[in-house]
C-alpha cells in the first residue's frame, strides 16, 4: 500500500485517478479514501487526489495535533504528486482543513468546495458531540459509528449502507480507536470556523437541507461571507457526496466548468 511520511505521521494515499485538473478530496470525521468512491465520474475530467489524513483510515495514529497540521500535511501531499495548486475538496471535518488551506496555502488553491461545513456550534451540535465523546470514552466504538451513520443518513438508506451496515460497522470499529477519533474532535474549536472571510479563492459551499448534524443555515451563512462564494444547496443529509453522488458531483463539475477550469 502507498504510504508517504510526513512529521509526526503517515499518510496512506491511492493512486491519482484520471486527468486533468487536480482535485483533492479531504476526508470527514471517520471517512477514508474508500468513501470517495461515488467521486470516480469526476475522473473524465479531474485528476483525484485521496488519501486519509492522519488519524483515519489506513494512515498512522498521532495525538496532541491541531487541525491546521493537517494543512501541512496537504502541503506536502501535493508536493509528494508535483501540483503546484489544486482544486480542494473537503466534507465536514474536512471542510475545515480546505477552509484553512485557503487561507494559509492560498498560492495553491486553485478553488475550494466546501461540503456540509460547520459555522456555529450550536446547542445540537454540543450535545452531538458530547454523545459522541462519551461514547468515544467508553471504548464503544460501534455505538459511535451506529450514531454517526444515523444522523448522516436519509432513510431509506442507500442500498450499500443497507445491506453491509453490520458487517461494515464490525469493520470500521476494529480499525478505530476512541483515542484516535477523539484526537481529531480535540484538533480543532468553536473559534476556529471564525475567519471564513479571509478566504478569497472561488469557492463552492454544499449544503444539505435536513443536515442533522451541521445546520443547513451554516451553509448559507458561510456563502455570505465569503466573497463571490456559490451556494448549492441539495436535498439531502449530512453524508451528500455518498448518499446523494450524483447531484454533489453535478455542483461540482458545474462550479468548476463555471469558473472555465475544465473544458
Amino acid at each position: 500500500m502507498p504510504h508517504l511520511q510526513v512529521p509526526g505521521a503517515t499518510l496512506y494515499y491511492e493512486e491519482p485517478l484520471g486527468d486533468g485538473l487536480p482535485l483533492v478530496f479531504l476526508n470527514g470525521l471517520v471517512m477514508n479514501t474508500r468513501h470517495w468512491a461515488p467521486q470516480q465520474p469526476l475522473a473524465s475530467g479531474y485528476r483525484l487526489i485521496r488519501y486519509d489524513q492522519r488519524n483515519q483510515g489506513r494512515s498512522s495514529v498521532s495525538s496532541g495535533f491541531r487541525y491546521t497540521e493537517l494543512v501541512d500535511d496537504l502541503e506536502r501531499v501535493l508536493d509528494h504528486f508535483e501540483i503546484d495548486r489544486a482544486v480542494v475538496c473537503g466534507l465536514s471535518y474536512g471542510s475545515i482543513v480546505a477552509k484553512e488551506f485557503a487561507i494559509r496555502a492560498r498560492h495553491r488553491c486553485e478553488a475550494l468546495v466546501l461540503g456540509v461545513p460547520v459555522a456555529n456550534f450550536d446547542t445540537p451540535l454540543r450535545t452531538v458531540y458530547r454523545l459522541w465523546r462519551a461514547l468515544l470514552h467508553r471504548g464503544d466504538m460501534q455505538a459511535f459509528l451506529a450514531s454517526v451513520t444515523l444522523l448522516s443518513y436519509d432513510r431509506p438508506w442507500p442500498d450499500a449502507v443497507e445491506t453491509q451496515f453490520i458487517e461494515n460497522l464490525d469493520k470500521a470499529a476494529s480499525h478505530l480507536s476512541g483515542e484516535q477519533v477523539t484526537a481529531l474532535l480535540d484538533s480543532f474549536n468553536p473559534d476556529d470556523v471564525k475567519n471564513y472571510e479571509a478566504i478569497e479563492c472561488p469557492t463552492l459551499v454544499v449544503g444539505a437541507s435536513r443536515d442533522r448534524i451541521h445546520a443547513p443555515s451554516d451553509a448559507e451563512l458561510i456563502a455570505k461571507q465569503v466573497t463571490g462564494a456559490r451556494l448549492a444547496m441539495i436535498d439531502g443529509n449530512h453524508a451528500l457526496s455518498i448518499d446523494r453522488a450524483e447531484a454533489f458531483n453535478q455542483a461540482v463539475d458545474d462550479f468548476l466548468r463555471g469558473l472555465a477550469l475544465r473544458p
